[in-house]
């Protein structure tokens, strides 16, 4: 009778672990990280909660890293592991758009004073 128990427990769990499963998963294409939602379907366009971490998935469906997320009116930070980035107070980096312009003409600026000989950039 043993026997029979253990044959059955080992054949439910070999159907079990066969069937298709569609938990959500991180996997690999070429060099891009994916994430697969619970429906099977990629992740695109949108940010994904994994282990207490904020991912954004761009339209491609590979995860955003070292760059930053433009949505609305606000700018998010992604580090080069995908994560939004938290300052050291624990509160996420975002920027107000017109902030990061801003920010980009003073660098554009910044260089090309630098290439003009008027600034001098260490």
């Amino acid at each position: 009778m043993k026997k029979i128990k253990i044959a059955g427990i080992t054949i439910s769990l070999m159907i079990a672990c066969a069937m298709t499963s569609y938990a959500q998963n991180w996997y690999q294409e070429n060099e891009n990280w994916k994430y697969e939602k619970a429906d099977g379907s990629t992740a695109r366009d949108e940010w994904i909660q994994d282990n207490g971490f904020w991912y954004y998935l761009k339209s491609d469906g590979s995860m955003a890293h070292q760059e930053w997320i433009q949505e609305a009116d606000k700018s998010y930070y992604v580090d080069e592991s995908g994560r939004w980035k938290k300052d050291s107070s624990g509160y996420e980096a975002e920027v107000d758009a017109a902030e990061v312009e801003r920010l980009r003409e003073w660098a554009e600026y910044l260089e090309l004073s630098a290439k003009s000989g008027e600034v001098e950039i260490e």
